[in-house]
């Protein structure tokens, strides 16, 4: 993901910039989405499963 977010930078386009910020948007959801199915428990073994679900997240 960092990978990307550096490209998109250094390219400066417009269209690349849009692609990123969806993707990090449906991520950021998806953790969300993770997060409540696992009945919202703030422990290590919710935020592993959450992250192996929403890599990007």
């Amino acid at each position: 993901m960092e990978i990307q977010r550096q490209l998109t930078l250094k390219s400066g386009g417009r269209t690349r910039n849009t692609f990123y910020r969806r993707c990090a948007v449906v991520g950021f959801r998806a953790g969300m989405l993770a997060h409540f199915l696992y009945n919202e428990a703030d422990n290590n073994d919710t935020r592993s499963k959450v992250g192996c679900f929403a890599p990007c997240f």
